[in-house]
């Protein structure tokens, strides 16, 4: 369930710092589009956004949520990714007709003291992309193929019983930003993704040595 935000307080913790980890990677993508599948059950993101949060007060509480932002339609003509029309709102309106207020992961280590957020990485690993709208799991956001989607993190501090929560501090990541897809359309993108997701490399391996077996042996 998400967590109310009742107030938004941001300008009193202009410290707090978030940080995407895991540069090698990012960098590898630095020059295409990147591109998530989503399915009808779900698939997780690779790569998987971690953060590295800094200066919060190691004695509150907070929760830790991700959101996704609408950026356009686009279509992949001629190799390239061309934008169709423009979209960004605070809902989500599907091709049903279907009107979704901007949906929120929170993660699922929330509640928690800021010395724990601080000490760990912030991984979103199990967050799944889905393009169901209705009967949704904790763990889903719905979207839309062929949209782009800008990643948000939110910081709430959870107050005592007779207090309002505070969004202390949201910040988007331009660096994830991402179509979804139901298939990959860029080559390149599918190209990094097997050279930097261990799971892919062993996949790819297992294949190659299947493959193998069955070519026919040529004596001599």
């Amino acid at each position: 369930m998400d967590t109310p935000v009742l107030s938004n307080n941001e300008d009193d913790h202009p410290a707090i710092r978030v940080q995407m980890k895991d540069e090698e990677v990012w960098t590898a993508f630095n020059n295409v589009m990147l591109e998530y599948i989503a399915t009808n059950e779900g698939r997780r993101m690779f790569p998987s956004i971690k953060a590295l949060i800094d200066n919060l007060q190691p004695s509150m509480t907070y929760d830790i949520h991700m959101d996704l932002i609408e950026r356009g339609r686009y279509a992949w003509t001629n190799n390239q990714w061309i934008k169709i029309y423009d979209t960004s709102s605070t809902t989500n309106v599907h091709n049903d007709g279907h009107v979704q207020q901007l949906q929120r992961y929170r993660h699922e280590n929330s509640l928690n003291l800021g010395s724990f957020w601080m000490d760990n990485p912030v991984s979103f690993a199990r967050l799944k992309l889905t393009t169901r709208t209705e009967n949704l799991t904790p763990d889903q956001i719905t979207v839309k193929p062929m949209h782009m989607y800008v990643p948000r993190i939110q910081i709430v501090q959870r107050q005592s019983m007779d207090q309002e929560n505070v969004l202390v501090h949201s910040q988007t990541l331009p660096r994830a930003t991402f179509i979804a897809v139901t298939q990959y359309k860029n080559v390149a993108v599918t190209t990094r993704k097997i050279m930097y997701n261990p799971y892919a490399q062993h996949f790819l391996m297992t294949s190659n040595r299947y493959f193998q077996r069955q070519l026919p042996r040529i004596p001599g």
